[in-house]
Order: structure tokens, then sequence, then C-alpha cells
């Protein structure tokens, strides 16, 4: 039987997974997060089934998804939620929040898409890209920003990001040393509002698969205007 390199982690994530029930998960969630319902709870198996495969010990690659709806709905509780219930339950899998809007190309102001799996890896030090990654701000994003010389300043980051997003295997320095990073291994949870992301869709180019994808999936939901506590939830892939 094939394991994957970090099974001493995966070994410490199926201890953890004995100290309580997946139904105490979700009412701790709720107790956080208020009417959200069907989506909560979906939400929810997605972050237990993560860690199952993680505890399984098997190579797996993670599911990412999109949690979207209007500022005020709890997206951002739903983060606290997990990353406090983690921390009880002593669960040794790091859960960071990154803000995207403060994402940048590398050479401009701000932080670039290599930050983040040094953020995971500051956390949870040798753990190979096991974490789960709430990105914040996500739709702005997935819509163009341009400088006033017409650069799309917002291009470079969707590609990057697409790539971290979609699984890929580097070496990240840390300090005087380098760690690999599996970005399959993340959970990625992209986060926003997505409600100007249905308006460029259409001229969005089809390999950002990522940032289409979510900008097609929106078009039919412009219903959200309507009913603006109400979180919605897409897997990506």
């Amino acid at each position: 039987m094939v394991r994957y390199a970090n099974f001493g982690l995966s070994m410490r994530v199926a201890e953890s997974l004995n100290t309580f029930q997946s139904n105490e998960l979700l009412e701790y969630c709720q107790g956080r997060v208020q009417g959200q319902g069907l989506q909560l709870k979906t939400a929810v198996y997605y972050i237990y089934n993560y860690m199952q495969s993680v505890a399984s010990g098997e190579p797996f690659n993670a599911q990412n998804w999109v949690l979207t709806a209007p500022s005020g709905s709890g997206k951002t509780e739903f983060y606290r939620a997990v990353k406090d219930f983690f921390e009880i339950h002593n669960i040794p899998i790091p859960v960071v929040q990154i803000d995207l809007s403060q994402i940048t190309e590398e050479g401009y102001k701000g932080s670039n898409p290599s930050s983040i799996p040094k953020r995971i890896l500051a956390d949870a030090p040798n753990s190979n890209g096991i974490g789960i990654c709430f990105l914040d701000e996500a739709d702005k994003k997935c819509v163009p920003s341009y400088t006033s010389h017409g650069d799309n300043i917002n291009a470079a980051v969707q590609s990057n990001l697409l790539t971290l997003i979609e699984g890929i295997q580097l070496k990240v320095d840390m300090d005087d040393d380098e760690e690999p990073f599996d970005s399959n291994r993340t959970m990625f949870i992209l986060m926003g509002a997505f409600q100007d992301a249905a308006i460029p869709s259409l001229k969005m180019k089809k390999n950002s698969k990522v940032c289409w994808r979510i900008c097609r999936k929106m078009r039919w939901k412009r219903e959200l205007k309507r009913l603006p506590k109400v979180w919605t939830v897409l897997l990506t892939k």
C-alpha cells in the first residue's frame, strides 16, 4: 500500500477525529453562523471529508470549492469557527485565511501568490501542502483590473493562482531552509460576492479555468442580489 510522505500528520489527524463526532463540528458552526441551513451543512461536509482524506494516509487530491454570498452573510465567521474548532480539538491541520485583494503580481507592492504556501507552512512546518486555505475577496481577482497604462494587473495573479489551486509541487523558501509543498493536498475555498464577476464572464479566457468556471456559473445566479444573506456553495473541479 502506497502512503504519502506525511504519514505522521495523518495519524495525528486520525487520532483527533476519534475525539468528536461529525455532527459536533456542524453544531459548533451552526452556533456561530446563523440562517444558512443546507448550505452550511454542505460546507461542513466538505471540511469533514477533507479531514478524513488526510487521516486515511492515502494519496489524494483535495476538493476545492467556492463559497459565495454578499458581505454580512457569515463567510468570515465560518472561517473563524472552523479554525477555532480545530484548535479546541487539537486537529493538526492549518486553517488560514488569505485576503486576495492584497495579493499582487510579483514586483508590485504587496504580497504575491507565492506567499500563500509560506503562510500554510508557517502554521504547520513540514505539512507538505496539507491545509485548509480560505481565499477571501476571490471575486476581486476574477475580473480585470487595469492600470493607467492599460495593463491588466490581475491577469498574472489569476494565472499564478490558477496554477496553485489546480495543483503544483514546489519548493518553498522558509528562513534558511526549503520545504516541499504539494498544493494538490491543500483545500482552497474561494470566498466572495462574485456579483460583478457575472458581467465579464463571456470575455474571460477559457484557459483561466477556475475563474472562468466561477464566472460562468454566476451568470445564472444574479438572483443572489434578491437574497442578500444566502450562501451558495459551488465545486470548482
